[in-house]
């Protein structure tokens, strides 16, 4: 029996995870890792003198939804005691807790999913 190997979505000639250092400052070029520990190393380094943010690529398929329709709804206090902060720009919303990155959030709706993960009201869903 062979062990399941992640697929993820990233340029399929690289089968390593992929995680990006990405730089508001248009004249930093983009940094590519494919060790994680190292891609956060950098980071660290590289957020004392600039805006940037770390990223990791996501799995192929889909994670199961984490609430399920009918599913009693979970106070966001609870599962983050810390006051949460949203960032956004007109490619994607960044919510950190204490300093820690929670989650990176893109895509044309990523402003409703980011109020919905900070909230844990679905839109257009009546509690």
């Amino acid at each position: 029996m062979s062990d399941h190997q992640e697929i993820w979505c990233q340029p399929a000639d690289q089968p390593k995870r992929q995680f990006l250092v990405l730089f508001d400052d248009p004249q930093m070029e983009l940094a590519v890792f494919d060790d994680e520990a190292e891609a956060r190393a950098y980071w660290e380094t590289a957020n004392h003198n600039w805006t940037c943010y770390l990223m990791g690529t996501m799995p192929r398929s889909p994670a199961p939804s984490p609430r399920a329709v009918g599913a009693p709804s979970v106070d966001p206090a609870r599962i983050f005691p810390k006051p949460l902060t949203v960032e956004t720009n007109r490619l994607a919303t960044f919510i950190t807790e204490d300093g820690m990155s929670v989650a990176c959030l893109t895509g044309e709706d990523h402003h409703e999913r980011a109020l919905a993960f900070v909230t844990g009201v679905q839109p257009g869903r009546q509690e």
